[in-house]
């Protein structure tokens, strides 16, 4: 696919966002593997993004995260998704039953990441 539909120039990465939890990593790991198959460019993550979302769980008091029904342990490989340094920092708020939602951005965060 060498253009998506509006987009003038080739799109070669699409960079994911969601939820720091075991079912919004697997489903960044199986959106991985799937989008060559349907002729996607290439999925990562969005570092930048996943760094303001830690950060700012840390501005809201909640540096470990927030429990939640989906803070069960992520499947082996699915964090794998995400880069090293952030690997071992969701890793260790999964290993404590617990999870960073997207929302918790909010408009100041997404100013500071693209203000």
């Amino acid at each position: 696919l060498a253009h998506l539909r509006g987009i003038e120039r080739p799109v070669e990465v699409i960079h994911y966002v969601g939820d720091l939890d075991a079912v919004g990593l697997s489903i960044a790991a199986s959106a991985q593997r799937i989008a060559p198959m349907v002729g996607l460019p290439r999925l990562a993550a969005a570092p930048g993004v996943h760094r303001a979302m830690l950060d700012s769980a840390v501005e809201l008091g909640y540096p470990q995260g927030w429990p939640g029904a989906a803070s069960k342990a992520p499947a082996r490989g699915d964090l794998d998704f995400l880069p090293g340094d952030l690997r071992q920092a969701v890793a260790e708020i999964l290993d404590r039953g617990r999870r960073i939602p997207e929302e918790v951005m909010g408009p100041a965060g997404f100013l500071r990441l693209w203000g």
